[in-house]
């Protein structure tokens, strides 16, 4: 979901210019939606913002990018797993 109160102050701040670096602890809590993180992702990076994962580094190579993609598709799938069981209740 890309409609987050902190997330969209720091989209704002980020496209204003506000920031140098984003600091994040690991990439699904951008998004748990592989979709709308790599979108974060861009609109950061594209601002010449430096995007920096506090558990684990993802260079930008195309082995980097996979495996950034692949951590945002897992994570996705954890939470629709997690959201099945809690309405199978």
């Amino acid at each position: 979901m890309l409609n987050r109160h902190a997330l969209t102050k720091l989209r704002n701040d980020v496209k204003d210019g506000l920031n140098t670096k984003v600091i994040c602890l690991v990439p699904d809590r951008l998004s748990r939606k592989l979709m709308n993180q790599l979108i974060i992702t861009d609109e950061i990076e594209k601002r010449g913002v430096q995007l920096v994962f506090v558990n684990g580094e993802y260079t930008k190579t195309p082995k980097g990018n996979l495996f950034y993609s692949m951590r945002g598709a897992i994570a996705e799938l954890k939470g629709e797993k997690l959201t099945t069981k809690l309405t199978t209740f």
